[in-house]
């Protein structure tokens, strides 16, 4: 890692080194391909697209979640051993579990202010930078903005900028 990464920081370039540490970079669609064909070769793993999940299926007592309602015109309702929901912050599962008699779980909110964007660029031909990861580490609490360029496969590059939109106090 340390010997590949250019790193800018508050105090100039860092010197690399042999760390003996290794990092690796993708796209995420490369991870996303990697998880679902391990999981998909598992035997009792079937995938549906296209198809949405709108509720929960339970126990007479709703106290088991046993399988997911799907929105289709069949009406399916496949069983499960497990229900994850992944569907990050616009999550439904607060109202599925309302509407198994629970009550909704407690929200904690933190604001972090962080935001971030991220991009993949395709190198002109013979670019060779010297480098596998370029990042510009933000030096708080004046600068809070940082980045990173780093190669990943197919030849391509994968960049982010991020940081926070207010800055840190200092101590």
């Amino acid at each position: 890692m340390s010997e590949t990464t250019a790193w800018l920081t508050a105090f100039g370039w860092g010197r690399r080194f042999l760390s003996g540490i290794r990092l690796l970079f993708c796209s995420r669609d490369l991870i996303d391909w990697g998880v679902r064909r391990g999981v998909g070769a598992l035997p009792n793993v079937r995938f549906r697209q296209g198809v949405a999940v709108t509720g929960l299926l339970a126990d007479g007592g709703g106290r088991t979640v046993e399988g997911v309602q799907l929105g289709t015109s069949h009406g399916e309702k496949p069983a499960a051993d497990l229900v994850a929901v992944t569907d990050g912050r616009s999550s439904r599962l607060p109202g599925w579990l309302v509407a198994l008699g629970h009550a909704a779980p407690a929200q904690t909110v933190v604001k972090l202010f962080l935001g971030y964007a991220s991009r993949l660029y395709r190198p002109p031909r013979g670019f060779r930078p010297g480098w596998k990861h370029l990042y510009v580490q933000p030096a708080p609490p004046g600068e809070t903005r940082g980045g990173s360029v780093f190669a990943i496969e197919g030849g391509a590059l994968a960049g982010d900028a991020g940081g926070r939109r207010r800055r840190l106090p200092a101590h």
